[in-house]
């Protein structure tokens, strides 16, 4: 509930009271986790919270504060297991390494930012094809693509800038035609069509 209350509050722009919520819902879900030490369950729930916490830090203007949360987030969805991690965590380890590339173009480092949407994008990719007509995968696949665009712009990779916009923009377009766009994709939709437009992509 916490967590939905600070989803709320900073999509209508109230960012403090939101990463009020936010400390309230990591702070039980480490609470529930270290009373549960075996469940991975209670583990993911606080690897999905730290990332929540550091995309409400990071709108809020924090990103070193960000950075570190979601770096924890990191920690518990994305470490290395003796098996395939299950869907569900494989697309939040991608979402938060999203995270974390925000993080990291908003503090200068758009290196670190283009390697942590790399991997995003990878991630994604690869659900999304193995299951093309799951909606949510599909729009994590055309939100890592366009998160890749942009850092890849920001180092001056114009060709592969474009070709990540694309496909973002051609991933949300099927979207559309299933009826399956959220308002949030519609939204980032025009964004990389705008920023598509504006790219200067040199002539080999």
């Amino acid at each position: 509930m916490q967590s939905q209350w600070a989803a709320a509050l900073r999509g209508s722009g109230r960012i403090s009271e939101a990463l009020t919520h936010n400390e309230r819902a990591l702070n039980l879900a480490h609470a529930l986790s270290h009373d549960a030490p075996g469940s991975v369950e209670y583990s993911s729930d606080v690897g999905v919270i730290e990332r929540n916490f550091a995309e409400g830090l990071l709108a809020g203007g924090d990103a070193a504060a960000a950075l570190h949360h979601v770096t924890q987030a990191e920690i518990i969805l994305c470490k290395p297991a003796p098996a395939p991690a299950d869907p569900y965590t494989q697309a939040n380890c991608g979402r938060a390494l999203i995270a974390a590339g925000n993080s990291h173009l908003a503090l200068n480092q758009p290196s670190d930012a283009v390697q942590a949407f790399s991997e995003a994008e990878k991630i994604a990719s690869t659900r999304s094809q193995l299951e093309p007509l799951n909606a949510i995968f599909r729009s994590d696949w055309a939100r890592s693509q366009a998160a890749l665009a942009a850092g890849l712009g920001k180092i001056a990779d114009y060709p592969n800038a474009h070709t990540m916009y694309e496909g973002a923009l051609k991933n949300w377009s099927l979207l559309r035609q299933t009826n399956s766009l959220s308002p949030e994709d519609a939204y980032r939709d025009e964004e990389a069509a705008k920023a598509l437009t504006a790219l200067f992509v040199p002539r080999r």
